[in-house]
């Protein structure tokens, strides 16, 4: 498979984005000034003693970071849609938007299909050899596991409310017209100003964008109106014939954008001041939206130069104890820009809500944003800000202002957290489990009773045990918690997932290989026993040990129920190889 002709790499002393150009005569490199980092000349002749001069033949080398991918399909979000709201899209088509997936978030826990559709678009399987980094929910999905099936239940449950509430607090919708794209230069000077090429490497999406004529494009975040891009698309065909010669560039770009460098400031430099060294931007070009936003020009930003940093301007050996303490001067910098920004982003959001401020204020907001990205050693927001905004009235779509000092926002992003709120109480509010334990596994045990009843009950016995000295670890971790940083809760998952390994290596070199199969049913149904109990007790989810530890066998016996049953369908097997290859192409 040919991979994607841009790449981010190096060349000698030249860094950034590279697009392979078969219109270039010969070998040769063509980049812009930012791209060089340090200037050496291309032909290098080295000494190696005892050797005589010759030429290093690593100096030229490409090093390549990261080829391109085929881009990802594009969503909204809550800067996305505000923006899109003063430049005239019209509230109704977010409202259909969200009315739409409520309506699929209904469906869902009744097609498995369309809850491997949506699940797919959220969740992307890991090529790994690691079994316990697989996706147990997608693995159930593939094995045809029933949804009634209790952790399947709430697995399912789970992601719908994660789903929710993504809509719910960010606004997060799918456009499918749209797609993350990386932003290329047009070095053939073919491409006019507020002219672009759309290559998406999807012929039928191909279409669309080449059929409608126009684009939309920004990058994220934006801070100024004049930051979404309306863009008239010009086809491949029309570039070549411009020119046939230099257009033979474009025909090999497979997904990018490719702006325009004309004139005094390029596109890319007008969407909130980005560049071509591996910027990505928000194309869209779905009728309705590219119809309806009105024409704007790119917000003047050639005077927010950022200033030069103090750190990156010191030389320091990294023997020098001096070097320490420049390296946690630097990083504290940087942690509290990233503090600082969250907040001017934040009260640019409710500024742009409230109908009390006017462009001025709104823009000058925007500007301090625009400049603490480059400057994360200069603070822009300061305790003047503070006072003077911190204790505002907030709308009540902020995911951080459901009590206090709120208001009631009649903006499209007040509505559609009200219209989730509304949906969230009548259909999403899920508590009890009810469901039975899955049929296949229950026949895999009777049939291992009815064959030795005595040899059943000590696995079950040796089962009953696993599960409870994992609860009981489980809960001195729990009793023993305290306040915690994100470092501390992402090595107590790494803790979890060796106690998980731990136990199913524990299992497998106690029975043979043979009767692993019967041995992790039986697991499950202990668990789901204990389950049940807990659920009756405590209205608690069920226990999800049996499908962590042994969840490729469980998939492997309920597929084969499937398959027997329905007469159709492969079962997952044990080895990992053919696992990824059925995924592969279910995927």
């Amino acid at each position: 498979i040919r991979p994607h002709p841009s790449f981010q790499g190096r060349i000698g002393g030249i860094k950034g984005m590279f697009v392979v150009d078969d219109s270039l005569n010969g070998v040769k490199v063509q980049y812009r000034p930012s791209q060089l980092k340090y200037d050496v000349p291309m032909t290098k002749r080295v000494v190696v003693p005892p050797l005589d001069n010759r030429d290093d033949a690593l100096h030229n080398t490409i090093e390549i970071k990261e080829w391109d991918k085929p881009p990802p399909h594009a969503y909204l979000c809550q800067n996305t849609v505000q923006l899109l709201e003063e430049r005239g899209v019209a509230k109704e088509y977010f409202l259909s938007l969200a009315r739409k997936e409520i309506d699929e978030l209904k469906s869902v826990r009744e097609d498995c299909e369309l809850l491997m559709t949506k699940y797919k678009a959220r969740k992307y399987l890991r090529d790994s050899h690691c079994l316990f980094e697989d996706d147990v929910l997608m693995r159930m999905l593939h094995a045809r596991v029933p949804l009634d099936e209790p952790v399947m239940t709430c697995m399912v449950n789970d992601f719908i409310n994660d789903e929710f509430k993504r809509y719910r607090e960010k606004s997060k919708f799918p456009v499918i017209e749209s797609r993350y794209l990386r932003m290329l230069p047009d070095h053939t000077g073919l491409l006019e100003s507020n002219e672009a090429f759309v290559a998406l490497g999807d012929g039928g999406a191909q279409y669309d964008v080449e059929r409608l004529g126009s684009v939309v494009a920004m990058r994220l975040p934006s801070y100024f109106k004049g930051d979404l891009r309306k863009l008239r698309n010009v086809s491949k065909t029309d570039l070549m014939q411009r020119c046939p010669e230099r257009g033979k560039f474009f025909g090999g770009v497979v997904a990018a954008i490719v702006l325009s460098t004309r004139g005094t400031r390029s596109e890319a430099e007008m969407m909130s001041g980005g560049d071509f060294d591996g910027d990505i931007a928000w194309c869209c070009w779905n009728e309705v939206i590219v119809n309806s936003v009105q024409e704007c020009p790119g917000h003047n930003t050639e005077s927010y130069h950022p200033t030069k940093d103090p750190f990156k301007e010191r030389t320091i050996e990294h023997t020098n104890p001096a070097w320490t303490d420049l390296i946690i001067n630097y990083t504290m910098h940087h942690r509290h820009d990233k503090k600082r920004l969250g907040k001017l982003v934040k009260t640019l959001e409710m500024m742009r809500d409230n109908p009390r401020f006017g462009s001025n204020e709104v823009n000058e907001i925007a500007r301090k944003a625009f400049i603490q990205v480059d400057n994360p050693h200069k603070p822009q927001w300061t305790e003047a800000d503070q006072l003077k905004y911190g204790s505002l009235p907030k709308p009540h779509w902020l995911a951080l202002a459901r009590t206090g000092n709120t208001y009631q926002s009649k903006r499209v992003l007040g509505e559609l957290f009200d219209m989730f709120d509304r949906a969230g109480r009548k259909d999403f509010n899920f508590r009890d489990i009810e469901a039975e334990m899955n049929v296949h596994i229950r026949e895999r045990i009777e049939k291992a009773y009815r064959k030795d009843r005595e040899e059943v009950e000590v696995i079950r016995k040796d089962m009953r045990t696993h599960l409870s000295n994992f609860n009981q670890t489980m809960r001195d971790k729990i009793r023993g918690r305290e306040r915690e940083d994100e470092v501390e809760t992402r090595l107590r998952g790494k803790a979890i997932l060796g106690l998980y390994k731990q136990h199913r290596l524990d299992i497998e070199n106690t029975y043979e290989d043979d009767d692993l199969p019967k041995v992790f049913a039986i697991l499950y149904e202990q668990t789901y026993f204990q389950s049940r109990d807990r659920m009756f007790r405590w209205n608690g989810k069920p226990y999800v040990f049996a499908w962590k530890v042994g969840h490729d066998y469980l998939t492997r016996i309920i597929a084969d129920g499937e398959a027997k049953k329905y007469g159709i369908g492969i079962a997952p097997t044990v080895a990992r190889g053919n696992d990824r290859l059925v995924f592969g192409k279910r995927r």
